[in-house]
């Protein structure tokens, strides 16, 4: 890639700094998607340009005069909803949460089969607490639960699931002592930090356990067809590398409405 010299204006260092970035990310991406209809031309009347090489292709940033854009469409609105189908929405969900609360929660993997979960609740005091307990349960699938209601709360889950594996961290998770006595066949969480009495904290984590009772074949089910498209997706990439694409930025100055202006505009 070529240098750019000293006496290059900073706001063209910048601007190519940022379009080096957005190449790559573009090549990342891979190719864009075809959008419906013919987009209108547009006359570019070029002051000054600069092109440079990378990773395989040109970035070419350009100082354009003002160009003439085409007048924007009105938007179309959207139409009034049916009333039948808002009462067959009502019928199918009666009662819906008033109140919607973040579920912030670290799943992390270790090797004898046990979860620790890691979350953290808001106090009055505008203070979090830290909750730490663990579980037989497999958690990994947690992130196509998404949301769920309890009560009149819906909590959005905000899932980081971690391997814990010796195999994969040099400082795997060290297991409490007190872990000793907890047996793969007891269905409750084994709490290690926080209050237990705190019922709004651990309400959440209870009822995950029982969509997992209830569904974790299908979640485990549907997590390993999802690793399994991702592993794809990567060998597919390997073996198809992006090809490189020139890109074309253009800039213009936009003039900004004096004072005056604006109040002549306004008046009318």
């Amino acid at each position: 890639m070529k240098t750019i010299p000293s006496t290059t204006p900073p706001f063209l260092i910048l601007l190519t700094y940022l379009a080096l970035v957005s190449l790559v990310q573009a090549q990342e991406r891979g190719p864009a998607v075809p959008v419906l209809g013919a987009e209108p031309e547009i006359a570019y009347k070029v002051e000054a340009s600069r092109t440079v090489a990378s990773q395989g292709a040109r970035l070419t940033i350009q100082r354009v005069a003002p160009p003439l854009l085409p007048q924007a469409t009105e938007p179309v609105l959207a139409p009034s909803p049916d009333p039948q189908l808002l009462a067959a929405r009502k019928a199918l969900f009666p009662k819906r949460p008033t109140e919607t609360r973040i579920l912030s929660l670290i799943v992390t993997m270790v090797d004898n089969g046990l979860t620790r979960l890691q979350w953290f609740v808001p106090g009055e005091d505008g203070t979090w607490g830290t909750f730490e307990a663990w579980t037989h349960q497999d958690f990994r699938s947690v992130r196509l639960v998404g949301d769920f209601d309890l009560e009149d709360t819906r909590y959005l889950i905000w899932p980081t699931v971690l391997d814990g594996t010796k195999q994969a961290l040099c400082n795997p998770p060290v297991l409490p002592v007190a872990l000793k006595n907890f047996s793969p066949d007891d269905p409750e969480i084994f709490l290690t930090k926080g209050n237990a009495s705190d019922d709004r904290a651990l309400a959440p984590i209870r009822a995950l356990q029982e969509i997992y009772k209830k569904e974790s074949l299908q979640l485990q089910a549907a997590w390993e067809a999802q690793e399994r498209d991702r592993e794809e997706r990567r060998t597919w990439d390997a073996a198809h590398p992006a090809t490189p694409q020139d890109v074309v930025f253009r800039v213009w100055r936009i003039e900004p409405e004096t004072a005056a202006s604006a109040k002549g505009e306004a008046r009318k």
